[in-house]
């Protein structure tokens, strides 16, 4: 299985600007018999102490978010545990007692507890985090208490928190428009151990740069002689030479260029959309400007770049950018921008090839869970470059 990250990074993704006066107050349940309760819960968050509480704050500033139990009056005095969730998009994690993450499939007999063994008070109040976020994304947090009686009481609306990125565009948010990805660029299929490949993945033992065929968006680039490190800007597959690249979306090409690489860059732009879809590091384009293209259109083979870091197979990434006409663009993770018809499918298809990738290396740390709920995407925040 691949290992979650630390649960801190589990609230790197939110969006703060209005304010009140005080944590939002969370309408509290009682687990099967489904009625009201006594019991009150409330999540907020600070950057001054408590003096003003807010619903979202840029990701570069200092919080603390923090929880707030008042149990039943029968509770008081009792031990319980204590449960956090996070919603993430469609997808739910569990904090642990660990300070790690695990997903949750929604089953109230699957939870794990965020504290163990705690004495319920009248009030009770819980850091669930303290420190500078650094990555932008919006967070839905479900609160609850199961006492030593058995009774599981919690909120069954969360409390959302908004973090945004620091910077010019950082406030941007894709519409439907923008969500239009229908296509991975390749051929993406379950693994096949006949014939040791992911559709048009092969898998290698040999020796390669990270030992690995998928690089996420936000990857960690070490500094080396061509710079400092960075974060991955783009995902990125090594495949095979000749392989077909596709369209990944419904669109236009909007341009072809040559790159330093001594390939190309091709970029699709979809009706109503004021981004960009990059296929990079490619050759033998099959396609001119101006073309109208359908995703999973070949539209290109991947590149020999850097093939000889990666077994003699080539490098080819794939991207999401806006901006750029006063200064670098800002890159966006792909995988959050995939049309509804196709984003199961992706989505599922891209964690399959990263199980089985780590499997077959024998390596469970390669590709260390998302917490963001979505699988090839690090984190939401854009990347300048």
């Amino acid at each position: 299985m691949r290992s979650l990250a630390l649960a801190l990074l589990c609230l790197v993704a939110a969006t703060c600007s209005a304010q009140s006066p005080s944590p939002t107050e969370l309408v509290a349940r009682r687990l099967a018999a489904v009625v009201d309760t006594n019991a009150s819960f409330a999540i907020g968050l600070t950057t001054d102490g408590g003096q003003q509480w807010r619903d979202s704050v840029v990701s570069s500033e200092l919080v603390e978010v923090t929880g707030r139990i008042r149990p039943e009056a029968a509770h008081i005095g009792r031990q319980a545990d204590i449960f956090l969730v996070d919603q993430i998009g469609s997808q739910f994690i569990m904090f642990t007692t660990t300070g790690g993450v695990q997903p949750w499939n929604g089953q109230t007999n699957s939870l794990v507890p965020f504290r163990t063994g705690v004495t319920l008070s009248a009030e009770l109040q819980i850091t669930i985090y303290k420190g500078r976020l650094g990555s932008a994304g919006v967070h839905r947090l479900f609160i609850g208490y199961r006492s030593d009686d058995g009774v599981l009481i919690y909120t069954p609306s969360p409390k959302t928190l908004t973090f945004t990125a620091a910077g010019a565009g950082s406030t941007w948010q894709p519409t439907a428009a923008d969500r239009v990805i229908k296509h991975p660029g390749f051929d993406l299929r379950p693994y096949d151990p006949l014939t040791n490949r992911a559709g048009d993945v092969q898998f290698t033992q040999a020796q390669m740069s990270f030992n690995r065929v998928f690089f996420e968006y936000g990857f960690t680039v070490p500094a080396n002689s061509v710079g400092p490190e960075k974060k991955n800007p783009q995902p990125t597959f090594i495949l095979p030479l000749g392989t077909k690249v596709r369209a990944l979306i419904d669109g236009t090409v909007a341009s072809i260029t040559k790159l330093y690489s001594n390939d190309y860059s091709v970029m699709l732009q979809a009706s109503g959309s004021t981004v960009l879809f990059e296929l990079e590091h490619v050759i033998n384009v099959q396609v001119a400007v101006g073309e109208r293209v359908t995703a999973g259109q070949v539209v290109a083979e991947v590149s020999n770049y850097d093939a000889h870091n990666y077994d003699g197979m080539g490098l080819f990434e794939i991207g999401v950018l806006k901006g750029g006409d006063a200064g670098p663009p800002l890159h966006y993770c792909p995988f959050d921008f995939l049309d509804p018809s196709a984003r199961d499918s992706i989505l599922s298809g891209l964690d399959g090839l990263m199980t089985a990738w780590e499997q077959y290396r024998g390596d469970s740390s390669l590709h260390p869970t998302s917490t963001t709920g979505v699988p090839g995407c690090l984190f939401f925040t854009p990347i300048e470059g």
